[in-house]
């Protein structure tokens, strides 16, 4: 079952309903939302153990590195990725 909620900050209702459910697709804007952010909702969230991914919307893929498929959080390449 997926459940759609609003975002992290702006309500609630995602941060309670993160403890009752077994994990969470976070779901984050390219380029629109700082790192800081994307670590206090994962925070909100229950922390790592909760996401089972992050997915970027509006992705402007002329602009994105061609880098490989996968990348992580702690790789050089994906500092580009966030504003600071």
């Amino acid at each position: 079952m997926i459940i759609d909620a609003p975002p992290v900050g702006a309500a609630a209702d995602a941060t309670i309903l993160a403890r009752y459910v077994d994990k969470v697709l976070f779901v984050v804007k390219w380029r629109e939302t700082s790192r800081e952010a994307v670590a206090e909702g994962i925070r909100h969230l229950g922390g790592r153990s909760k996401i089972a991914g992050i997915a970027l919307t509006m992705v402007d893929e002329p602009k994105l590195s061609k880098y490989g498929r996968y990348t992580s959080l702690e790789s050089s390449v994906s500092d580009s990725y966030y504003l600071n």
